[in-house]
């Protein structure tokens, strides 16, 4: 399980039923806010390293579009040369670096919503530490009261058996998207239509490129 997914379980946990279900619950109380400051704190640490990755990618990006603007230059060149082989391996050197370019951006898309949102459940799971170290006292109060009323041993085995079927969900995702992958032979018709496509799209850009020019 994610460490998306484990934070937004505390942070929606009831604490009520959690402290039912303890069987030591003065002792347990105590390792449940323990854990929950973990959970805070491997956060944190997960925004740190996410920031760092999100700005090696923007700065890959950045590269990127530098590059695919320096071999359109090159392409502006060779045209008012009258190069046309020279216009169009340019421009095939381009669009390599364009499809490398539209990964980079999707990246940096998925990095920057991928922070956001570890963010706001950071600061969601603070405010629930925040609030059970607030009730702890009446949380034991209310657990010695029903003393008895139930068994259910760790206050986070309820947690690990969540993470353990969103493992198993992701597994089965995993096997799905293997058995519905393209058989070699299709894979390859695709490639070469790719191609045929790649060639046209060059062959187009260098035509849009003289029109620029002229």
């Amino acid at each position: 399980m994610g460490i998306l997914s484990r934070l937004n379980t505390l942070i929606k946990s009831n604490l009520n039923s959690a402290v039912d279900r303890m069987s030591s619950p003065e002792r347990e109380i105590d390792i449940l806010i323990s854990d929950m400051e973990d959970a805070v704190k491997k956060a944190r640490q997960e925004v740190q390293a996410c920031l760092v990755s999100e700005k090696l990618a923007i700065k890959e990006r950045d590269r990127l579009r530098a590059e695919s603007a320096s071999w359109e230059q090159k392409a502006t060149r060779a045209v008012q040369m009258g190069e046309d082989d020279l216009a169009r391996e340019a421009l095939a050197q381009k669009a390599t670096v364009d499809t490398l370019l539209a990964n980079a951006e999707k990246t940096v898309r998925d990095q920057e919503a991928y922070v956001d949102e570890l963010t706001a459940s950071l600061k969601s799971l603070e405010q629930r530490v925040a609030e059970v170290k607030l009730r702890k006292g009446t949380l034991k109060q209310q657990a010695r009261s029903r003393a008895g009323a139930g068994k259910g041993g760790s206050a986070f085995a309820e947690f690990e058996r969540l993470s353990g079927k969103v493992d198993a969900m992701d597994a089965e995702v995993d096997i799905d998207a293997e058995l519905a992958g393209q058989t070699s032979r299709e894979a390859e018709t695709d490639r070469k239509l790719r191609e045929l496509d790649r060639q046209s799209t060059i062959d187009d850009a260098l035509e849009a490129l003289k029109k620029k020019l002229q």
